[in-house]
């Protein structure tokens, strides 16, 4: 005997994510949970980095300031500062070119 077709979007959706069946079994889950100290540390110095990237002097700052307490989170806002800084200088020597020739 065939499958009865789903009454509603509800039972379709149950159905079409059967795999997933232990899941919607679980009552009173929140899908996003707190994140980890870990993850939180993780997600500002990655915020850090890429303004370190955009503003150069804030990524110098930040690495001179943790250089010596944390080595590992000062090594990425001095390498986005680098960077950052060899882009910017990039920039404006190609913008010069054109005026001296």
């Amino acid at each position: 005997m065939t499958k009865n077709a789903p009454q509603n979007q509800s039972d379709y959706n149950k159905d079409r994510h059967s795999s997933f069946g232990a899941m919607y079994q679980r009552k009173n889950v929140e899908i996003f949970e707190e994140p980890t100290p870990q993850g939180r540390r993780l997600l500002i110095l990655g915020i850090i980095t890429f303004i370190s990237l955009l503003l150069p002097h804030i990524g110098i700052i930040f690495f001179v300031l943790w250089h010596k307490d944390k080595p590992k989170d000062a090594k990425w806002p001095g390498v986005a500062a680098l960077l950052g800084l060899t882009i910017s200088i990039s920039i404006y020597v190609l913008s010069i070119i054109p005026q001296i020739t």
